[in-house]
């Protein structure tokens, strides 16, 4: 996604397209060395689960290996039932 942003920039201002290439090589490289550092710390959780306020992590969820046991729904309005409580505090206790 940050290349097609780049490019689409470099086409409506090209007078800064080398700009807009350089922060597109250092927004990459940001993004590569927090990869590598959820990778490396991830690895050495003993456990796999987090309770998370919320149901929005899917994507890390998906990408790192990680089950998310979320308290409510997407939604911060969201209100969870006394079984769902029920059920996330026998899994933070265990």
């Amino acid at each position: 996604m940050i290349i097609e942003i780049t490019t689409s920039l470099e086409k409506v201002d090209p007078k800064n397209a080398d700009l807009y290439e350089q922060n597109s090589i250092n927004l990459r490289k940001r993004f590569s060395q927090l990869d590598r550092k959820y990778r490396d710390t991830l690895s050495a959780c003993k456990n796999d689960g987090v309770i998370v306020s919320h149901n929005a992590y899917g994507y890390l969820a998906r990408r790192y290996g990680v089950t998310i046991y979320p308290i409510a729904g997407l939604s911060t309005s969201d209100i969870p039932s006394a079984k769902v409580l029920a059920e996330l505090s026998d899994k933070a206790n265990k």
